[in-house]
């Protein structure tokens, strides 16, 4: 198919999925509260009402109406499809009535592995990180594989703490391997199958953007219609973890000079930092690395003063920046073990800096607390109990970590 033609008929299947996602919303609105898809209000989530779970459904039947209308259930693998569907079902299920961590990750693996293996994808190498030595994984590339898709799914689950964030993060993801699929087809890398994405990834783009047409904070709305729910995350992280192994040319049948793995990761580069400096700060302080708290990257962001609003478009345009970097470096030429050290290089300011900031505002909270409750007998010692990162009286309507 000539570009011109192809790059129609993708426009035509991102018009769909949106337009199909953006009417379903308000008639799934509708019936949320028959259905129980309602986020209510609670001590960790703190958007100021109670707010249907439905995004995720619409976008879903989004990217279906694509899939039937352009018939593109041929060109990837059905392994991919069923796991996206997978991930969606863990998620509403979750959504309808919250599941242990320990059964969702279980459930998650499952799906996860059972999609590889029958589509023969997998992480076979993690580029040439050092020298020109390309380090293979050798006989733990199935699990490293199921790990790190799995990581990916919850770095975007745990993203969705405000309005927008979590589907702007997705949006320029998806852009990001867009792109990179596209110059890969330009540039004749990897097998037809794998340009077969391109139309799949125009729909999910489509279904995102019908989301956040109404989850934005617009100067006209001033919270969020509806949320993506866990269904809706865990589908969007689980396509986003399975693009970032097929570009790097490891879908059966590898690609030279494909989207390099540590490309990738400056992809995700937002969900990824905080996701893994949450896990670290909790470590540090002897918590579960799961542990729901309110001391992610945006609620970092909301104390120094930003709106809600300006938070995510601070965390989107960094997103879509590393993504950036990632595609530059790649086209480059820049090593993969430079770009690596880059971005744990990056990683380790961003760690000192959230460290030092959350462990002074955890002295001034225990400090507040101590000055206000010295006549109900409240002992400053007894203050380590108290969620570590509390958040002012002013950051309300913020939907917390799941």
């Amino acid at each position: 198919m000539k570009p011109k033609l192809l790059i129609a008929m993708q426009a035509l299947v991102f018009l769909l999925s949106a337009l199909v996602a953006c009417a379903l919303m308000p008639v799934l609105s509708a019936r949320a509260k028959r259905w129980r898809l309602i986020d209510v209000p609670d001590s960790r989530k703190r958007h100021a009402r109670s707010t249907p779970l439905v995004g995720g459904v619409a976008m879903l039947l989004g990217v279906v109406a694509s899939i039937a209308a352009f018939e593109l259930h041929g060109l990837v693998p059905l392994a991919f499809l069923g796991m996206l569907a997978g991930l969606f079902l863990i998620g509403l299920a979750d959504d309808l009535r919250e599941a242990s961590s320990v059964i969702r990750f279980v459930a998650q693996a499952a799906v996860a592995l059972v999609a590889i293996w029958l589509a023969d994808v997998a992480l076979r190498d993690v580029g040439e990180l050092v020298g020109s030595r390309t380090l293979h994984l050798g006989q733990w590339s199935l699990w490293l594989t199921v790990l790190g898709l799995i990581g990916i799914i919850n770095a975007v689950n745990l993203s969705d703490g405000l309005d927008g964030l979590a589907g702007g993060i997705c949006l320029t993801a998806l852009a990001s391997f867009y792109v990179a699929l596209w110059l890969m087809r330009a540039e004749g890398i990897g097998p037809a199958a794998l340009h077969g994405y391109l139309p799949l990834v125009a729909a999910l783009m489509g279904a995102v953007a019908g989301f956040l047409v109404w989850n934005l904070r617009t100067p006209w709305r001033r919270r969020a219609a509806v949320f993506m729910g866990d269904g809706g995350s865990l589908m969007l992280g689980g396509a986003l973890g399975w693009l970032a192994i097929v570009t790097a040319g490891q879908a059966g049948q590898p690609a030279a000079g494909g989207f390099p793995p540590v490309a990738a990761l400056w992809v995700l580069i937002v969900p990824l930092y905080d996701t893994v400096g949450c896990m670290v700060r909790r470590l540090l302080k002897g918590q579960s690395p799961m542990r729901a708290d309110r001391m992610h990257l945006h609620h970092l962001i909301r104390q120094r003063g930003l709106s809600v609003a300006k938070t995510v478009m601070l965390l989107i345009g960094v997103n879509a920046l590393g993504g950036l970097v990632g595609l530059v470096s790649w086209q480059a030429g820049v090593p993969d073990g430079v770009s690596f050290v880059l971005f744990v290089s990056g990683f380790a300011v961003y760690l000192l800096v959230t460290l030092r900031y959350w462990s002074r505002h955890e002295r001034s909270t225990l400090l507040r607390y101590s000055r206000s409750a010295p006549r109900y007998g409240v002992a400053v010692a007894a203050m380590g109990s108290l969620p570590v990162g509390m958040v002012a009286k002013g950051a309300e309507r913020e939907k917390g970590p799941r």
